[in-house]
């Protein structure tokens, strides 16, 4: 059994989209701002495969 739905996949093809999206707008803030890229693209992506981006724990291993 495939443990990835279709609804899983269109949901991750569309944040991908927007992802590209903002890359092609944004590109020139994102060169300057480390900030503004994980804010706007890394923890998108995070969120999307299942993590809690405002839980220190998931995100900081020991």
């Amino acid at each position: 059994m495939n443990s990835v739905t279709e609804d899983y996949m269109e949901e991750i093809l569309k944040t991908i989209d927007k992802l590209r999206d903002r890359i092609n707008k944004y590109k020139e803030q994102y060169s300057k701002n480390e900030r503004l890229v994980r804010y706007l693209l890394i923890d998108p992506s995070l969120r999307l495969l299942g993590w809690d981006t405002e839980n220190p724990e998931e995100l900081y291993q020991n």
